[in-house]
């Protein structure tokens, strides 16, 4: 979906590019969410920013988030 052909798959599809796809002719699936609007998304991200800031290591951080989310999402 990238303009340049080296770049496929190092890089997003503009929102426009992504819009202007046929959902019956890719295989492509597209989420969008709305930081604004989704209030569970913005307490995810809280937390997350809080864990961030008490990390102790690259390790236990990675850990936690991943516990976090799998909390959160299932």
């Amino acid at each position: 979906m990238c303009n340049d052909v080296e770049e496929e798959g190092k890089r997003l599809p503009t929102l426009m590019a992504l819009k202007a796809v046929e959902p019956s002719e890719t295989s492509i699936e597209v989420v969008f969410f709305d930081r604004q609007e989704d209030s569970r998304l913005k307490q995810l991200q809280d937390k997350a920013q809080e864990l961030y800031s008490a990390s102790e290591n690259a390790l236990v951080l990675v850990e936690k988030l991943g516990k976090l989310v799998a909390i959160c999402m299932g």
